[in-house]
């Protein structure tokens, strides 16, 4: 069987290009002209294969369910199709697909019949039994089909088979036919179709011929025609005719005058003529024609006319039948054409596929002589001229359906100048003008076919005279309504022909202000104004020009758009003019609109909607709207008024997405034409019929909580209940329309939740969460690609309350709440008195409470080291707490009336602190750093930080300011300074002055060894430097001991006092003793350093300036004190005196405070000095 279908495949091919070559060659050597008429056979088909999801192929079977759903079935199993994805069902190999009334799907294998209920998801399975009669007489399934009564009908391989509902039984018959035939045939009682006519007979095509059935009887009826073949399918017209399909072709059938005829499907003039047709199925459309399938083509056949016209797989047409082997074929509800062949599912769409294509086919007229088409224009008698490259001239007659080819012959002078025809325009007369590519300007008169030529310059430097046209390549040509001859020229700018004198005249950019020599299009408003748009390869085009008659010069727009010349400028493809007057010009920029003649432009790019920048032509239809070709993106199509742009590609049967530059026309009769390098396009009357079929919407799909809801559950009323808890609910959607599918819309609502519709695009799910309970109901529409809404389609949902939101329930809790409250109110009157001798009981103590928080507030602030001070918005003094009032010796009846500023005594500080409120009006400040002058005379530095109190309308109400004394830090810190710089100095005395001293008092000791050689006066000098050196070096040392405590550090407070009694004796002369009782306790070197120093201090102070014999320093080292005593015998002083206010003191008083120590000074005149310092060692 393989070997044959090859065999075939080859011997097709074989003759078909065969048969063409000798019917051009004949054609070629004989006439110019080649006449061929043509037929409408370029359907346009959706190629569907495994790459775009279909589970399994080829296809054998097809079938529209009810819903819309499209199904199919093959020898791998069955899937379902709703547009955008498949889903499989079965994986048995399928013979017939059926649905009856009940939306019961029917489905016929090889090994029985299967019975599936959507709705419910269930099957039931009938096989052949032979021991049991009222079973299928064979489980090969042929066909099935449904009566006007809703009885089943069943064809297998052995009879027919009648299905009873009621108690799932079935009755066979079986026809013994007597009828020879031709052939020999295993099966002579297959049932291959069933048909009911208007009558309520009954059909059956048997492989044995056509019979009428009885159901009353179980007879069958041979009705016997001389070309008696197996009969494939039966079809019942609209008019009472019975079509059958047989291996032979068709056959009509008059079952009033019992008369048979025979149609041929073969094709006149083409081989398939040399193969007998068969038929396998057909059906019929509402216009009476019949769609007719055989295994090798597509048929659709005019009864009216006996026309018979074809379709099939042709390598030239992409978009053609996907092969030449068919095996099934479909019609939509919408006129859809599903075909199956054994490479893929084709469709067709009317809708999809309204532009047609004429192309160089070999084997279906009509065809264009060539690819490539370079200009178009229409004649008088409304034929359109087609220009080809390397094809010549094309004529094409739509009324005749007919095609004339007019060539170059290089040997003949009454022929075209060239094959390749880059530019046309039809005069008047009737003749045409003919632009070449590189052998300028001729014209054809179609009457006599005669052709005039024209010399031309090949170098577009020449200067041409009034016989010659300017330039060898002719881009453009157009007629002027006073007749004159327009050609545009690739180098050398415009000529102007007068054809009654045969004379030009020419127009450069050098002479004429025309702003470039590369003409690319003309054209003449309503107004007669000629405007002319440039644009060339290796020049720069410079736009857009309009000629001025009356001074024979050009007004250039090229100053316009400035933003988009670059090095090769704009070129103006082509322009049209709108029903508004207003001019559209295609440009390699995009499309521009010339506003009412001015130099404003609006551009259209793909920023506006356009899939191509690069705008090859520009028509305006009858109804309006511009179309547009591209470079290499198909047709647009554009409304001037909202500027709506719908771009129109492959999925719209467009094979030819590449257009050449300047070719669009469009005819008399409203149909557009362009040209491109695939062939031409064409639209009959310029418009694209909407599809007026609203989609079917389906829900297919309820997910709650995430699970999906089997459809038995709601598909049968359209309602599903639920409870309370299932209150997430996801719907799943589809618009059965399969044009375009992903430009299907979508609009949806939940009544009892919201009430507007929401569109969602193609979206196809909606989610709902947390649903309250109640009714609600879910109500979905669909749009087709072409915005046709479909009617709503609505499930009702119904979410159950939990039982305490019933009615019963809750009157139950009525009455319970009823009798409660009546033994609640006694015992609420209970709880209120008791809660009421609580409450007082808990605000006495709260209050007491508060009283005590109240006191231990103010005792905080009164007893507070930082000076707190409050005033009003204003600045006047409201609050002053003790420390503050010791400060700034003021008491709070003082401030009274006074400033907060005026706290400062000095004029200068004053000024610092009223100039700070007035810097604190919006804002709060922490740690402002201030130094004042005292009440007391005295200099303290503070820190002020200023906190605002505003009330619930964001008034100021007061203001608290928190005052910290940091003099006593800073002197801290000098102190610590002080401190370190001692020891660096003591340091240094120690390492370097002390170290030369000792040097120096080395070389004198050298230098005395040898003094008994030296005068008595010069040894006597030299004793007394030494004596002098060794006094210095001593007093050094202990300077710088003083200075740098190293005992202190190495041996403790102890060893560092001893050190110092004796320094003081060496330095002074002052008897001084050290008397320490107690254990040496452990104290801090910090804080060891500053007593000794007050020590040092206090020594330093009465060998100076005591006059005291001797000096005594006791320590008394005790569990939780160390106190040292510094007493001395000498004059002594006041206490209350200005010694007391010296520097000494007030740094002994200083090092006290910062180790937490007790500092006091006894002493009278005459009695001497004692210095106690207390130091509590716990801190």
């Amino acid at each position: 069987m393989q070997i044959m279908k090859t065999f075939r495949s080859v011997f097709l091919f074989i003759f078909k290009k065969l048969g063409v070559i000798i019917l051009v060659v004949l054609g070629l050597n004989h006439v110019e002209a080649i006449e061929i008429e043509l037929e409408d056979n370029t359907l346009s088909f959706q190629h569907i294969t495994f790459r775009d999801g279909i589970p399994f192929q080829p296809i054998t079977h097809i079938l529209q369910d009810e819903e819309g759903y499209m199904w199919f079935g093959s020898e791998w199993g069955l899937c379902r199709y709703n547009g955008y994805e498949y889903g499989s069902f079965l994986d048995e190999g399928i013979t017939a697909l059926f649905e009856d009334s009940h939306r019961y799907l029917w489905i016929g294998t090889k090994a029985g019949l299967i019975r599936i209920d959507p709705l419910r998801e269930t099957q039931v399975s009938y096989h052949h039994e032979p021991a049991i009669p009222q079973t299928v007489n064979n489980d090969h399934i042929i066909c099935m089909y449904e009566t006007r009564q809703g009885v089943i009908w069943v064809g297998t391989r052995t009879g027919l088979n009648r299905f009873n509902s009621q108690n799932e039984r079935w009755e066979s018959f079986s026809c013994n036919p007597t009828i020879a035939i031709p052939y020999e045939n295993p099966y002579p009682s297959q049932v291959n179709s069933i048909q009911e006519d208007k009558e309520g007979r009954m059909w059956i095509g048997m492989e044995t011929g056509l019979f009428a059935f009885d159901p009353l009887s179980g007879s069958f009826t041979p009705y016997p025609f001389d070309f008696n073949y197996s009969v494939n399918s039966i079809l019942c017209s609209q008019t009472g005719f019975l079509w059958m399909g047989n291996n032979r072709g068709l056959v009509r059938f008059d079952p009033q005058i019992h008369e048979f005829k025979r149609f041929t499907t073969e094709k006149p003039n083409s081989v398939l003529a040399l193969i007998q047709p068969k038929i396998t199925s057909m059906c019929e459309d509402p216009t009476g024609i019949l769609w007719i399938v055989s295994p090798w083509a597509f048929y659709r056949f005019d009864p009216q006319r006996e026309l018979f016209v074809y379709d099939e797989n042709q390598m030239e047409r992409p978009r053609s039948l996907s092969s030449s082997n068919l095996l099934s074929f479909y019609r939509e509800r919408t006129g859809a054409i599903w075909v199956s062949t054994d490479n893929a599912l084709n469709r067709f769409d009317p809708y999809e596929s309204q532009f047609r294509i004429l192309v160089p086919g070999k084997e279906n007229p009509p065809a264009l002589s060539a690819n490539a088409v370079y200009a178009l224009c229409e004649d008088r008698e409304e034929a359109i001229w087609i220009g080809t490259q390397n094809g010549g001239l094309n004529r094409y007659d739509p009324k005749t359906n007919r095609i004339t080819y007019y060539r170059h012959d290089p040997t003949r002078e009454d022929t075209i100048s060239e094959d390749t025809v880059t530019a046309l325009a039809a005069a008047p007369d009737g003749r045409i003008w003919i632009g070449s590519w590189k052998q300028g300007l001729c014209v054809l008169d179609p009457k006599n076919g005669s052709v005039k030529r024209y010399p031309f310059l090949k170098d577009e430097k020449e200067i041409p005279d009034a016989k010659t046209l300017n330039y060898a390549i002719v881009r453009s040509i157009h007629v002027m309504n006073n007749g004159t001859i327009w050609i545009g020229t690739e180098k050398g700018g415009i000529s102007i022909l007068d054809p009654e004198t045969d004379t030009f005249i020419h127009f450069r950019e050098d002479t004429n202000n025309l702003s470039s020599n590369a003409i690319r299009s003309f054209y003449e408003d309503r107004e007669g104004t000629l405007w002319v748009g440039t644009g060339g390869y290796q020049m720069v085009a410079k736009g857009l020009n309009r000629f001025v008659p009356e001074i024979q010069s050009f007004q250039h727009y090229d100053h316009l758009i400035p933003e988009i010349m670059d090095a090769n400028g704009i070129w103006i493809h082509g322009m049209a003019e709108d029903r508004n007057n207003q001019l559209w010009l295609a440009t390699n920029y995009g499309l521009f609109r010339m506003n009412g003649r001015t130099d404003d432009y609006i551009r259209f790019t793909p920023k506006n909607g356009l899939v191509d920048n690069d705008i090859r032509s520009v028509v305006c239809a009858e109804d309006g709207f511009l179309w547009l070709s591209t470079a290499n993106s198909g047709l647009a199509r554009l409304d001037p008024e909202t500027q709506e742009i719908v771009n129109y590609g492959e999925l719209y049967g467009l094979t030819n997405l590449q257009y050449n530059i300047g070719v669009g026309l469009k005819g008399r009769d409203g149909t557009l034409y362009f040209g491109g390098a695939n062939g031409l396009t064409i639209l009959n009357k310029g418009t694209i019929e909407r599809n007026p079929n609203p989609p079917p919407v389906v829900i297919e799909q309820i997910e709650v909580l995430n699970q999906p809801v089997p459809p038995s559950l709601w598909k049968d009323d359209f309602h599903i209940k639920l409870d309370y808890w299932q209150n997430a609910i996801i719907f799943h959607f589809s618009a059965l329309s399969y044009t375009n599918p992903n430009r299907n819309r979508y609009q949806y609502r939940l009544l009892g939740f919201e009430q507007e519709w929401f569109e969602c695009g193609s979206e196809r799910l909606v989610r709902y969460a947390s649903l309250s309970p109640g009714v609600y109901r879910f109500q979905v529409k669909g749009a087709n690609s072409d915005g046709v809404w479909s009617d709503r389609k609505e499930l009702a949902i119904t979410i159950t309350p939990p039982f305490w939101h019933t009615g019963w329930f809750q009157f139950l809790s009525l009455l319970s709440g009823v009798i409660g409250i009546l033994g609640f109110y006694k015992y609420r009157v209970w709880k209120i008195q008791r809660d009421k001798r609580r409450l007082e009981a808990e605000v006495f103590s709260r209050t007491a409470q508060l009283k005590v928080e109240r006191d231990y507030l103010k005792t905080i602030i009164n007893t507070s080291p930082l000076m707190i001070v409050g005033y009003n918005a204003d600045g006047d003094l409201t609050f002053l707490n003790p420390t503050a009032e010791q400060t700034f010796g003021l008491h709070n009846r003082d401030f009274i009336g006074k400033k907060w500023w005026e706290l400062a005594l000095q004029g200068e500080d004053r000024q610092k602190l009223e100039a700070l409120h007035r810097q604190l009006q919006e804002r709060n400040l922490i740690g402002h750093e201030l130094t004042v002058t005292l009440p007391s005379g005295k200099i303290r530095t503070l820190i002020w930080s200023f906190i605002h109190h505003n009330d619930e309308y964001g008034e100021r109400v007061e203001t608290l300011v928190f005052v910290d004394d940091i003099t006593e830090q800073i002197e801290s810190e000098i102190l610590e300074t002080s401190r370190n710089e001692q020891r660096r100095i003591g340091r240094e005395i120690h390492d370097s002055l002390c170290q030369t001293l000792t040097g120096i008092t080395l070389m004198f000791g050298t230098l005395s060894k040898k003094k008994d050689t030296m005068p008595t006066a010069q040894a006597q000098m030299l004793a007394e430097i030494q004596e002098h050196l060794q006094a210095v070096t001593t007093q050094s040392r202990h300077l710088s001991r003083g200075l740098y405590l190293h005992e202190l550090e190495t041996h403790g407070l102890r060893d560092a006092l001893r050190e110092l009694t004796h320094s003081v004796e060496t330095i002074f002369g002052v008897h001084c003793r050290l008397d320490w009782n107690g254990e040496t306790p452990d104290i801090e070197i910090h804080t060891a350093t500053e007593l000794y120093r007050i020590v040092q201090e206090a020594v330093n102070n009465a060998a100076k300036h005591s006059h005291s014999e001797f000096i005594d320093i006791c320590v008394e080292c005790n569990p939780d004190t160390v106190k040292t005593i510094v007493q001395d015998g000498g004059t002594g002083f006041h206490t209350n005196s200005s010694n007391t206010k010296g520097i000494g003191i007030n740094i002994m008083k200083n090092r006290a405070r910062m180790i937490h120590a007790f500092l006091q000074i006894n002493s009278e005149p005459g009695k001497g000095t004692q210095i106690v310092c207390t130091l509590p060692i716990h801190q």
